[in-house]
């Protein structure tokens, strides 16, 4: 082989292996599964529905936010973080839902500091399911942060849920479809929504019952 030819092909993996490393990260590449156009989710709820079940997932996530529960453990979290709902997705009978958040916070408040931006961006999944007018939820751990624009840190949530979801497999769900998927909604994912949110059901209803039974962290 040529000189010339080794010197290419070295130059050309070296490219590979800089995106790799720096751009995605190790082990990040992942299958785009985008959603069959036949299967699309196009179940909408009602304006005046939408909004009620906004305006109370809010208060919930609120709760959240205030005792550094679920998405906003961290310390950096505190009562006057804006909290945004992105979207709200319904299964068709509408007793199932996802929803996409978005979290606002000034700069200061990061562990490193940037002059460069007044506000930065987190955003999380959570899944719900109803209730009678409520929704127990449920958070997925994947945290999507510190992005400098709202409309990016919405497009990223689109594009994981959206079109990388699907790709995932894991042991006790297995084939997972993407949220716009109308399949997903009844898939074995949903056994371990509904088990994770049984157990801290029980759990809030025992320290109802039986606060002295119930041990829970001071938070520092």
């Amino acid at each position: 082989m040529k000189r010339s030819s080794i010197i290419l092909i070295i130059f050309i993996l070296s490219i590979i292996i800089y995106l790799y490393i720096n751009v995605y990260g190790w082990f990040e590449f992942r299958r785009n599964s985008d959603t069959p156009k036949k299967y699309l989710n196009h179940s909408k709820n009602s304006k005046n529905n939408y909004t009620k079940d906004s305006l109370w997932i809010t208060v919930q996530l609120c709760g959240y936010l205030k005792n550094h529960q679920e998405s906003f453990y961290v310390k950096n979290y505190f009562e006057d973080t804006e909290l945004m709902i992105d979207t709200i997705l319904y299964s068709p009978d509408k007793d199932k839902i996802a929803l996409f958040v978005i979290v606002k916070k000034p700069t200061y408040r990061k562990l490193i500091a940037s002059d460069k931006y007044e506000y930065y961006y987190d955003g999380y999944c959570y899944f719900g399911l109803r209730e009678k007018d409520i929704f127990h939820l449920y958070w997925y751990e994947n945290s999507l942060t510190n992005f400098s624009a709202k409309s990016d840190i919405s497009s990223a949530l689109r594009g994981f849920y959206f079109r990388e979801f699907a790709s995932i497999k894991t042991r006790d769900t297995g084939l997972v479809y993407n949220l716009n998927d109308i399949r997903f909604w009844n898939c074995n994912f949903w056994n371990t929504v509904e088990e994770k949110i049984n157990k801290k059901v029980e759990f809030e209803n025992e320290r109802k019952r039986n606060p002295a039974n119930i041990y829970i962290p001071s938070q520092q």
